[in-house]
């Protein structure tokens, strides 16, 4: 996979204005299983990308950005996902993200040149390198309707929004716990639903830009509830 280099006139240094070619040679391997009569499935990628004349371009303000050039980059990671039907009506769900990157040398980057010392080594600074996720789902048999609830917990890892190991501009680890419950009359084309994000309430932020040191941070929002009807025709 290839990029074109090229000029970016929105650089606010001469370094972040031309950039060569950026490529990535990238290899996976995937594995899908399925156990216990297929009631368990399993399944597993690994991945490996190498990156020559890398660009990361980080926003550093309202219209303004930067890329940060980097010799060689190199991305490991492995991906888990798991389904278990452990009844007729129960049904367990785990994902698990882990991504292991490493820059070569950055050229350049959004922080002053005595920070460079303490430049992170990750090209995906911007992607957790840590992310988890458990669902359960419940779909009793009813003999008026068809009812699912649905469970979800999600978290991540710190994530970074400037190259740099400065902890303003980065976004906190957080956890969201989110619900949904469902109802589909027998013989209707109509069925309800109602979700609902962050139940807990959870506190949480995320960055747009950073600018230097500092972050500019906008709340999540709280507690929503999301009602839905569709309807076939």
């Amino acid at each position: 996979m290839t990029q074109s280099g090229g000029s970016y006139f929105a650089a606010t240094g001469l370094v972040g204005i031309t950039c060569k070619p950026e490529a990535m040679s990238s290899y996976e391997v995937w594995a899908k299983t399925q156990w216990l009569d297929r009631r368990l499935r399993l399944n597993f990628i690994d991945l490996y990308d190498n990156c020559t004349n890398l660009q990361v371009k980080s926003l550093i303000g309202s219209g303004n950005a930067q890329i940060a050039k980097t010799t060689a980059a190199t991305i490991k990671g492995v991906e888990c996902e798991s389904a278990a039907q452990v009844t007729a009506q129960w049904q367990l769900t785990a994902e698990l993200s882990y991504i292991d990157a490493k820059h070569d040398r950055i050229v350049e980057a959004t922080v002053p040149s005595g920070s460079l010392p303490f430049l992170l080594t990750e090209p995906r600074y911007t992607v957790p390198k840590l992310s988890l996720s458990d669902a359960a789902q419940y779909t009793p048999v009813i003999s008026v309707c068809l009812v699912l609830g649905w469970a979800k917990y999600y978290w991540q890892n710190r994530i970074y929004y400037s190259p740099s190991s400065v902890r303003n501009p980065s976004l906190a680890p957080y956890g969201l716990r989110n619900l949904a419950k469902a109802c589909t009359p027998s013989g209707s084309p109509w069925s309800a639903e109602i979700g609902t994000k962050n139940s807990l309430e959870e506190g949480y932020f995320t960055t747009l830009e950073a600018k230097r040191f500092v972050a500019l941070k906008l709340a999540e929002p709280p507690r929503t509830a999301m009602p839905q009807i569709t309807g076939k025709f």
